[in-house]
């Protein structure tokens, strides 16, 4: 918009007071052309009447009452309009126009343009600053509107405030080639309730913002709006706030650029787009402070990044708390750019992040409060966790029509959510035809735990899609729900990797039609309630069951890890197996085969029995190829009436032996009502001695339901010179007799009961 000068009295290199005070040049200042170096200062009852065209110093040096331009104020590169001393001046007339190309210092009082538009570096290079006491209001305003112009925006305290506009209460950098500078170290900024607020809106534009204090408030804020425009805000500083109520949409423009770093401070926020334009680049950059994104914006189709066609949106979340409300879709299109091939990502390595709180967002009028990463085809969304917290309350989509893929890193990675969806969109909700969406779990830890029915985790299960979840090196996996492979899905549990099914206090399911599940790392089991589980596991993985419901195995494993019955019990039934890495009991825990279909199970000798918890199987026999070790240290094994424990074949039962008083839970033990085949090596390992010579000095085997066989030999260790120990198989007792040391190691049966006892002396 151009200024028209009306015409009136030119001055030149001299200073003019107006105002009522004697010696003044009279109280009305008629208007007309300021020259450089000249001054027009307006005290106390001087007004203004006429149009202002300034090259020199307007100066409102009031200390009270209002001051009112009725004409058009303009301003030229060394031009300066000052307010001082808390007067006001007001450009009260509807078709005026504040055009200032050089600089205006408001310190104190007031500046107001009424209804009028008030611009800042038209033709050249304009200056606003506000500091102090000093407050600028105005219905809309212009920074660098002119082609190549440059402005420059400084507020250090007072206030600057946008009236009510419903649309473009302000745009920094709006001309062609232009550029502008916005710094902000204190006071409080309000560009009022309008749909636009551009920032960088000129094409080929560029423009900065710094925030290091105060409150900034705005509507809707756009930042890099113009075709290949350059935006860029940094906001720090404990006390800073940052606020766009409804939206922020960056990258607007073709090829436009946008970053938003936040380092300290608070910043709120409606909505946010990221990445809108075509082939647009933006990135949010978030290293602390509290950032929140209410999802309650004009914007109902939620949270979007890399939204427009050829578009790259990136938000990255390393420290400090980042709350995301409302549905969200990484590299999602929308329906208003459908068809174009977006990118997003959502990095977060730090921090905490929730997303889908309380609020209720919607999209499409029936997602709520939902992240999607590969919303629609052939869009890619992508999610980088490294480190800090995310937690979505809601649903999780790994890929829709498009591309999914969500990484977590870092070993203080954390993610938890409601529902977890890798390509396993629910149609009536998503409107997809299949997608391809993968989960990489490679530290950290991955929590679907929604309370309810909202704790699933599906894989694969849209036929017409595809889905993986990769779990290794440090990463967890734990699903409070359901964990359901599809016939698309593809489970892979790496080295390192934990999956866990339930969370202790919530119930997982292990869908037995995910048919064989490859589990080279751990598979717990953490359901408060009993499971069964049917389908195989494969792998060199671990396998533990906690908690203390029961769980049954159903199907013949094969994994070669170590199974671990930390609590409860684990029970094998049909033709049920665990793997072939052996069996740990702890505590109370309990392993039972009373619904085998075979009278005997076996436990090959790659894998050992140990532990302290109880085995169980009416009419059943437990076969053990590998070693007996209860324990660990000094602990108690039992065996449950009706079950056989067969040693026949071990390759041998080690005993810790750590006191001489012989006391409770100082030596390993085999205790309960069933029955014992010896066989193997029976290897004692004493410690803590020296031990005193005796008959029957220590009860290993004291079960109830009778005894078979005999060890090969007797091994003890840890015994002073000359000592060896003998086991009697009637009675189960350890005796410690002396053998002068120049006997040789020998082997000797006697006779007793029927029985032999075997005794081997420690070579001294």
């Amino acid at each position: 918009m151009s200024a028209v000068i009306l015409g009136g009295v030119a001055f030149s290199q001299t200073l003019t007071v107006y105002g009522t005070a004697p010696g003044q040049s009279g109280p009305a200042f008629p208007g007309g052309s300021i020259a450089a170096g000249d001054t027009v200062r307006i005290d106390d009852g001087g007004s203004v009447t006429g149009a202002v065209s300034n090259s020199g110093t307007l100066q409102f040096n009031q200390t009270s009452g209002s001051l009112s331009l009725t004409g058009t104020y303009t301003g030229s590169a060394t031009a300066t309009l000052s307010l001082t001393n808390g007067g006001t001046v007001g450009l009260l007339q509807s078709t005026t126009t504040t055009i200032i190309d050089g600089a205006v210092d408001v310190s104190g009082g007031s500046l107001s343009t009424g209804t009028s538009a008030l611009f800042i570096g038209a033709n050249g290079n304009g200056l606003l600053s506000i500091s102090g006491s000093g407050a600028v209001a105005t219905t809309y305003a212009r920074f660098a509107s002119g082609s190549a112009s440059s402005a420059t925006f400084t507020i250090s305290g007072g206030t600057f405030t946008n009236t009510a506009r419903t649309a473009s209460p302000l745009y920094f950098a709006s001309g062609s080639a232009s550029s502008g500078t916005f710094t902000m170290t204190g006071g409080t900024a309000n560009f009022g309730t309008g749909s636009g607020g551009g920032f960088a809106y000129g094409p080929n534009s560029r423009a900065t913002m710094t925030l290091t204090g105060g409150t900034m408030t705005w509507n809707w804020l756009e930042p890099a709006e113009g075709d290949n425009s350059v935006a860029t805000i940094t906001v720090s500083g404990s006390a800073t706030r940052l606020t766009a109520s409804s939206i922020l949409r960056m990258s607007i423009g073709t090829s436009a650029t946008s970053t938003l770093a936040i380092d300290s401070g608070v910043a709120a926020i409606g909505t946010f787009l990221l990445g809108t334009g075509v082939n647009s680049t933006s990135a949010v950059t978030i290293t602390g402070g509290s950032v929140g994104f209410a999802g309650t914006g004009a914007n109902t189709n939620g949270n979007f990044i890399g939204s427009g066609a050829g578009s790259s949106g990136t938000m990255t979340i390393s420290a400090g708390t980042t709350t995301i409300a409302g549905p969200t879709l990484v590299g999602g299109l929308g329906t208003i750019n459908a068809g174009g091939v977006s990118r997003g990502l959502l990095k977060v390595e730090g921090g905490l992040v929730t997303t889908n709180t309380a609020a209720t967002g919607s999209f499409t009028n029936v997602l709520e409060n939902h992240v999607i990463l590969g919303r629609y085809a052939p869009t890619t969304g992508e999610m980088l966790v490294t480190g800090g917290t995310f937690t979505a309350q809601r649903d999780f989509y790994v890929g829709g029509s498009g591309t999914g893929t969500l990484t977590l890193s870092g070993s203080s990675a954390r993610m938890q959510m409601g529902r977890l969806f890798v390509s396993s969109t629910i149609v009536s909700q998503m409107n997809s035809v299949g997608g391809a969406g993968s989960v990489t779990v490679s530290s950290g830890t991955l929590l679907v735990t929604g309370s309810g029915n909202a704790a699933n985790l599906f894989v694969g299960t849209n036929s017409s899609g595809t889905g993986s979840l990769t779990i290794n090196g440090s990463g967890v996996v734990i699903v409070g729900g359901t964990l359901s492979r599809g016939p698309v899905g593809l489970i892979t549990l790496g080295p390192g990797g934990t999956l866990q099914i339930g969370s202790g206090t919530s119930n997982g399911v292990l869908l037995s039609n995910t048919g064989s599940l490859v589990n080279d790392g751990t598979l717990v089991f953490n359901r408060p309630t009993d499971f069964f589980y049917s389908g195989v596991i494969s792998g060199s993985g671990a396998f533990i069951k906690r908690s203390n419901a029961w769980g049954t195995l159903q199907s013949a494993n094969t994994y070669t890890g170590l199974t671990s019955v930390e609590a409860g019990v684990l029970r094998l039934s049909g033709s049920g197996g665990i793997g072939t890495g052996g069996l740990s009991l702890t505590g109370t825990a309990r392993f039972d085969l009373g619904n085998l279909t075979s009278a005997t199970y076996t436990l090959p000798a790659t894998g050992d029995l140990l532990g302290t918890g109880t085995l169980s199987g009416l009419g059943k026999t437990l076969a053990v190829l590998g070693q007996l070790l209860p324990g660990p240290a000094a602990g108690s094994l039992s065996v449950d009436t009706g079950l056989t424990l067969d040693l026949s074949g071990a390759a041998g039962s080690t005993f810790d032996i750590t006191s001489p008083g012989f006391t409770a839970g100082t030596f390993d033990l085999v205790s309960g009502s069933g029955s014992v085949v010896y066989g193997g090596v029976l290897n004692l390992a004493f410690s803590n001695g020296p031990y005193a010579d005796g008959t029957d000095v220590v009860r290993i085997f004291a079960n109830t339901g009778g005894s078979s066989g005999t060890f090969t030999s007797v091994v003890a260790t840890g015994l002073g010179a000359g000592q060896y120990a003998t086991f009697n198989p009637v009675t189960g007792f350890v005796s410690l007799v002396p053998e002068p040391a120049t006997y040789a190691l020998a082997l000797a049966g006697i006779a007793c009961g029927g029985h032999s006892i075997w005794r081997r002396r420690k070579r001294a």
